[in-house]
């Protein structure tokens, strides 16, 4: 039997495992945007309770540290800043057309009314990433053990036919 063949089938069945990890890694960080994006509904509530100040200086003090990043103070409008943050977050978590919508239209409203018409806005929008980030980590736990799996059956496939 060829050494190489052996070692080029071991190479390809942990190439295809790794490759279901990471998968299933992807899907834990998308699942942190949602805790973090709770987080930061419920930082920004308690910041418009409290200081009523300026929305481009409440977001940057809300955002947790996994999202600062994507809400930096800029001089644009605040609607065109909200818009450019929420495409930076979508290319970097992937996120879903639907996580994409709810985010959009949040900032429309976002700074529009009174301290009382933004909490109640917050909340809405709060219940609705609880409950899409309830359906995710319940897709998350099957599908990341799929991917991990599938991974591997198909790096032991592979070798099989290479052997």
């Amino acid at each position: 039997m060829n050494y190489y063949k052996l070692f080029g089938a071991g190479l390809i069945l942990i190439c295809c495992t790794l490759c279901g990890f990471y998968c299933s890694y992807k899907l834990s960080f998308k699942l942190s945007f949602f805790n973090s994006a709770i987080d930061f509904l419920s930082r920004l509530e308690t910041n418009i309770r409290y200081f009523g100040d300026d929305v481009f200086k409440l977001i940057t003090l809300s955002a947790p540290s996994e999202l600062s990043e994507f809400f930096s103070e800029k001089k644009t409008p605040f609607t065109a800043y909200w818009n450019s943050s929420v495409q930076r977050l979508s290319k970097a978590y992937s996120l879903s057309s639907e996580v994409r919508r709810n985010l959009t239209e949040f900032g429309k409203m976002l700074g529009a009314t009174d301290v009382e018409g933004q909490i109640k806005h917050i909340c809405v929008y709060k219940s609705v990433f609880t409950t899409a980030r309830d359906n995710f980590q319940k897709d998350c736990k099957t599908k990341a053990r799929l991917y991990k799996t599938l991974g591997f059956f198909a790096g032991a496939v592979l070798a099989l036919l290479i052997i």
